[in-house]
């Protein structure tokens, strides 16, 4: 058997994520990515702009409100503020520190975004527990001697009715 190797690969995915992130993709690709507080107002007064009408209201039954994540999106909302969205689905292995990882991000850029610009923003994430994906979270496949292998949650019938 050959000894086992990891081969890693820089942050960004393939070569058209690379260029999108070190902003040399063709402009009309992608929007560039802010790089100074200046460039990240600018950025979050034209997403403001293109909001439509009455976003917060028919977002609002979506939205689980806790004490200071409501406090902080109704602030966005009288201030005419911006949010920053992600979310996850479920998934075998990794999901649950993926799925944290995400969230700490979000709210992370929200705060830097509003740290630097004055603008408020709210992070909004969104964890589609109500996906009916199982197939898609299920499995995962891993490399055993060197051959795929695929690892699989059975699914078991539904026992609360």
């Amino acid at each position: 058997m050959d000894e086992p190797r990891v081969t890693t690969e820089s942050l960004g995915g393939g070569p058209l994520a690379r260029l999108a992130i070190e902003g040399r993709a063709p402009d009309d690709w992608y929007a560039r990515r802010p790089c100074s507080p200046n460039e990240w107002r600018e950025r979050a007064l034209e997403a403001r702009s293109r909001a439509p009408a009455g976003w917060a209201d028919r977002l609002a039954p979506a939205f689980v409100h806790r004490d200071a994540s409501a406090a902080r999106l109704k602030k966005v909302v009288a201030e005419n503020g911006i949010v920053v969205t992600t979310g996850q689905q479920p998934g075998l292995f990794g999901g649950p520190i993926y799925t944290t990882a995400k969230a700490l991000s979000v709210l992370t850029l929200a705060d830097a975004i509003q740290n630097a610009t004055g603008i408020p923003t709210a992070p909004v994430f969104w964890a589609a527990t109500d996906d009916a994906d199982f197939a898609e979270a299920a499995s995962t496949v891993v490399v055993i001697d060197g051959t795929p292998q695929e690892l699989r949650i059975p699914r078991y019938p539904r026992t609360d009715g």
